[in-house]
């Protein structure tokens, strides 16, 4: 009930209520809104996380994407002719941007000169590669896989040497028999250039070497049919180179 009293006789007036009661604390207290620069703090920390997520998810596709590239398996000098043994293929993962040759160059890479000295285990790099160097117009660059007793333990590259048919047919199909056939016992060419002399491939556990020469366009077929089924073998022309 409301207390009354009167002012100057004049009548019962109402006391004036009591102000509200603020908490202890909250006097004076300003209002709690969020500071742009938190704001603007909160945005940059969401963006750099997202933007890490997405780099370490391309790391790890780009880590487990594998191809195959072509390696030296021997030194081949600035000149020299590059032969099958001479290559050898690696696995690398996240090598996409490496200015190396892919395994399936291979076919591209074989009896074509090295530009520049490539070492052993190395990538073989585009580039790297040039069209045979010396080889006569109109003849082809033939390999022979050769054993011991096939060819001289002193062969080198820039010898002329006869390529000479060691054996028959019998036995053997195609192309290859009558190769052989035709040029068993007999000089299949009487005078080639030895291009390249190199090793068998590392880890074949091969003792052959391979002996690129230099032939005409009508002998090649035969060189390479005798050599298919190891029936050849180079003889040294006196004079060496």
């Amino acid at each position: 009930m409301t207390a009354t009293v009167k002012a100057n006789g004049r009548g019962p007036a109402t006391r004036p209520k009591a102000p509200p009661v603020v908490p202890k604390g909250q006097i004076g207290a300003p209002s709690r809104r969020p500071h742009p620069a938190r704001w603007a703090l909160a945005v940059v920390l969401v963006i750099v996380v997202a933007v890490a997520g997405l780099l370490n998810v391309s790391l790890v596709s780009t880590m487990s994407h594998r191809s195959s590239y072509l390696a030296m398996a021997h030194t081949v000098g600035a000149g020299q002719i590059i032969t099958a043994a001479d290559l050898q293929t690696v696995d690398l993962a996240g090598a996409s941007n490496l200015n190396a040759l892919a395994a399936s160059q291979r076919s591209a890479v074989v009896g074509r000169a090295a530009t520049v000295t490539l070492e052993a285990h190395s990538l073989v790099p585009a580039g790297a590669v040039g069209t045979p160097t010396g080889l006569p117009a109109g003849q082809i660059l033939v390999a022979l896989g050769l054993k011991t007793g096939q060819y001289p333990p002193a062969l080198r590259q820039g010898d002329h040497v006869m390529i000479v048919g060691t054996g028959s047919g019998s036995g053997l199909g195609g192309a290859a028999a009558g190769a052989v056939n035709d040029a068993a016992g007999t000089a299949l060419v009487a005078d080639s250039r030895v291009m390249a002399v190199g090793q068998a491939a590392l880890g074949s556990g091969s003792d052959e070497v391979v002996v690129s020469v230099a032939v005409d366009g009508p002998s090649a077929a035969r060189v390479a049919g005798a050599a298919s089924v190891g029936k050849v073998s180079v003889v040294l022309l006196a004079g060496g180179q």
